[in-house]
């Protein structure tokens, strides 16, 4: 069991901050993009609105809302929550300064979410089961 000084506890706290963190600022650029998009370019369009859902989906995985999580299994271990961040941070890299910062955080963020899975040698679950 972690006491709240462990160092686990503080690691793990940083990266729920982080991730936090890039959850707004993907919302934030959804918004931006939005007003920028083209008719001609159907994907200026699309992705903006993916922006801002994906951006809702690492906040709710991260506070921890267990209504979104019983439907996004996937978040609920270490292995899926970074695949995931590895996806949208790819998503991200695109034309805008801000996009590339905001999307190479979110693949170190995955990428040490996977190391850390593959590390432990107990499966930790962040948020533990659903309750039923």
């Amino acid at each position: 069991m972690e006491n709240k000084g462990s160092p686990t506890t503080k690691w793990t706290y940083v990266f729920k901050s982080i991730s936090f963190l890039l959850g707004a600022g993907l919302i934030v650029i959804g918004i931006l993009d939005i007003f920028g998009f083209s008719l001609d370019d159907p994907i200026s369009i699309v992705l903006p609105i993916y922006f801002i859902l994906f951006g809702l989906l690492i906040i709710a995985a991260e506070v921890p809302l267990k209504f979104v999580l019983s439907r996004f299994m996937f978040i609920q271990n270490l292995f899926g929550r970074g695949l995931f961040y590895i996806v949208v941070g790819f998503l991200c890299l695109r034309s805008e300064i801000w996009e590339y910062i905001i999307g190479g955080f979110l693949l170190f963020v995955g990428l040490s979410y996977i190391i850390i899975f593959l590390a432990c040698r107990s499966r930790p679950e962040i948020t533990g089961p659903p309750a039923n």
